[in-house]
């Protein structure tokens, strides 16, 4: 029988740990035809066979090959039951930037923008003025430590590869940029004594307003500001005269400060390129509509690190066909979004749903974006990198090694549409949803080995009617949701109404394909609403806390998984049984050696190959092995934190060869926090003295690479 042999465009897509292939044929090729993968680094003699390529269309296939090595050059070939195979080489992205200087400025807050920015003696004044004065690729700006009340400023040229332009902080220094309005000068009068509410005159009109530094519930009529509409314990309304203000119960101005923002946006980077912002705190932005502190539009090749957002209503907006930028090493926070009632958000007529990072809709597609090693905290939704048009969809976006906690909608919101979407190894605690893909089109899309779980035991409750789940699909939208892999993830919760896996009523999903997880909750392990449900879930770990609770499918309870399994079709080599983790109230979920969902997982090929023992383990730690998203599960034999994250205490294994070793932790901007001397093979570290957060372990020496540390 002869090969299919119609014309066919293959596109390679390579980030900096994945490869995303796409295969497109001219005509459809018969029903039945496969795409398997098999990848090599250049240097290695044979292949491996990755996880096989999925069909999204009559004539399309892609899929990925996914926590590879950065900065290596790849062979890859997709062989076929009924077409010739395909070879093609590609290299993944490095770490590494360059800064080469080749022109350097200099900015102050105690400069002058008449100097000439050449030095720190002729230092600017202004960021602004820096920036106007950038004419070449490979430029620098350092800033210096101060505050700097700057906004809606625009950086107009380019980079090159290799040769990016730089805004960063001065080593060691924490520039400041911060939109408040230092002209807002209000002088209040009560205006309802009953209800606490005082007023001011003033022209102001900003979408956001603070009070001690955090958002105060933007009302849109004076009449639901004065009658607590939604039980917000502050609020304010403003006319276009006065400025109207809901102080807490029992307070008054002289006991708050209320701030309002001048600008809408911190940094606006507009169809250029080759640009790397570091190292600043971006803060109080939000006076007009679609407000952010870093909004790239049609820009690429953009490096966003170490940056930490806050109030800005969204940190990094991302639009149009803006690729292969990266958000890394960067901390974002709305407080106290996550607290606000969830139907003020949805209803209330403001869009506090935005959070960290977004892309917005557009109709142009984007493609190899990465956001990693970021941590989100008290938002409504973190991170919304869902486009949802099926012309402006996002290709090869990279979403791993984040950290989410205290978010009162979604921890990572995909919804929208999505070709080799990859989202791994985040870490996401106290949510209302985990990870939305409701809806996610066209896929494939690859959600694995992250962690998601809701403690009972946690200060923090949400703010909704609803209940807690970690993934969710139901929606009402148009899009339909295909093509979800979801392997190796473990999700738990002990609140009393969450369960393990919840599927809602039914809303055009197809193929959700679920192998390898942990779905551990308090009432329903598997609870479906659902009349019809075309999915695929086998080998997952099914475990309630619940006394008579275990599945309910469409009406019926089960109470057995060979009933259920008999009667669904589903999970019939699934397992019922407590997954023994090693802490819960020490968020650590690794697995116990008593466990019995040890070796019991099914081989994936390309997502569990470097198992320990006779087969994967279930949930995303694989047993036997000191895991951290430092290492992405590959045991280092000779420096290891663990577990990480942590809550109080860590463990440093150093292994004989480091003895001796001093060490230090470091924020992700490099300042000491803390050091010590590895006396013994294991040390135990007290971070109780450290905020939530990321940090690094770094011996003195300097012999292995910085291990990133995390601190719940």
């Amino acid at each position: 029988m002869s090969k299919f042999d119609a014309a066919q465009t293959t596109v390679v897509t390579s980030t900096y740990h994945n490869i995303g292939i796409e295969i497109t044929f001219s005509s459809a090729p018969a029903a039945g035809t496969t795409a398997n993968l098999f990848i090599k680094k250049s240097t290695d003699p044979s292949y491996t066979q990755a996880h096989s390529l999925t069909r999204i269309a009559n004539n399309k296939f892609a899929g990925s090959a996914v926590q590879l090595i950065e900065n290596t050059a790849y062979n890859i070939k997709i062989s076929s039951n009924n077409f010739a195979d395909i070879l093609v080489n590609t290299t993944t992205k490095s770490n590494l930037y360059n800064q080469p200087n080749t022109k350097i400025f200099y900015v102050d807050s105690l400069g002058n923008d008449n100097n000439t920015g050449l030095s720190i003696g002729q230092a600017f004044q202004t960021i602004g003025k820096a920036l106007s004065n950038i004419s070449s690729a490979g430029t620098t700006i350092y800033v210096r430590k101060g505050t700097y009340y700057e906004g809606d400023l625009n950086i107009t040229k380019s980079g090159t590869t290799g040769s990016p332009v730089t805004i960063r902080n001065f080593p060691g220094h924490k520039p400041i940029l911060n939109g408040t309005d230092k002209a807002f000068n209000p002088t209040w009068v009560i205006h309802d004594v009953v209800n606490n509410v005082y007023k001011t005159s003033s022209s102001s009109q900003p979408l956001h307003a603070y009070i001690n530094g955090v958002h105060m519930f933007h009302y849109l009529n004076l009449s639901d500001l004065v009658n607590k509409v939604w039980g917000q314990p502050n609020g304010f309304f403003h006319d276009g005269t006065t400025f109207y203000v809901r102080f807490p119960a029992g307070t008054t101005p002289a006991n708050n400060k209320i701030t309002v923002p001048k600008f809408t946006s911190g940094i606006q980077i507009d169809q250029q390129s080759n640009i790397v912002i570091k190292g600043f705190e971006i803060c109080y932005f939000g006076y007009g509509p679609y407000p952010q502190g870093i909004y790239l539009n049609i820009a690429s090749n953009v490096i966003i690190d170490s940056c930490s957002f806050h109030h800005t209503h969204l940190g990094v907006g991302i639009k149009r066909n803006s690729d292969f930028n990266t958000v890394q090493h960067c901390s974002f926070n709305e407080s106290p979004k996550d607290e606000f009632n969830w139907d003020a958000v949805k209803t209330g007529g403001v869009a506090y749903e935005a959070g960290g990072i977004g892309i917005y809709t557009s109709t142009l597609p984007n493609k190899g974006n990465v956001f990693r090693y970021n941590t989100f905290k008290d938002m409504f939704d973190a991170m919304s990198p869902g486009s949802e048009d099926l012309a402006g969809y996002s290709s090869n976006l990279d979403i791993y090694d984040n950290v989410f906690d205290e978010i009162g909608d979604d921890g990572i919101s995909l919804d929208g549409v999505a070709i080799n979407l990859r989202v791994y190894n985040n870490i996401i605690s106290n949510y209302l949803t985990g990870i939305s893909a409701a809806p996610l089109s066209i896929g494939p899309s690859y959600i694995f080995r992250n962690l998601l779980y809701n403690s009972n035991t946690s200060s923090w409750k949400t703010n909704s009617i609803y209940t807690a789940y970690p993934f969710k699909f139901n929606v009402n939208s148009s899009l339909s949701t295909n093509w979800v892999y979801l392997y190796h993830n473990t999700s738990f919760s002990d609140i009393p109404a969450c369960d393990g896996f919840l599927f809602k009523n039914y809303s055009d999903w197809h193929d959700i394909i679920s192998r390898n997880n942990i779905y551990a909750g308090a009432s329903y392990a598997f609870d479906n609403w659902s009349t019809m449900n075309p999915i695929d879930f086998d080998y997952d770990n099914l475990y309630t806390s619940h006394a008579t609770k275990l599945f309910y499918w469409n009406g019926n309870n089960y109470n057995s998984l060979a009933t259920f399994s008999s009667a669904i079709n589903q999970e019939i080599n699934g397992i019922v049984a407590n997954p023994n983790f090693v802490s819960i109230p020490g968020a650590d979920f690794h697995l116990l050696p008593s466990s019995a969902i040890i070796d019991k997982g099914c081989i994936i090929n390309g997502f569990n190959n470097n198992y320990n023992g006779l087969k994967p383990d279930i949930g995303k730690y694989e047993s036997g092995i000191i895991t951290s998203l430092n290492d992405q599960g590959k045991y280092l034999s000779d420096l290891s934190i663990y577990p990480n994250p942590s809550i109080n205490f860590v463990t440093i294994y150093s292994g004989k060869e480091n003895l001796g070793s001093s060490f230090f932790i470091c924020d992700i901007l490099g300042k000491k926090l803390m050091n010590g001397k590895l006396i013994t093979e294991t040390s135990i570290v007290n971070l109780e003295n450290l905020a939530p957060g990321i940090y690094f372990l770094q011996l003195e020496e300097g012999l292995y690479p910085p291990l990133r540390l995390i601190k719940q």
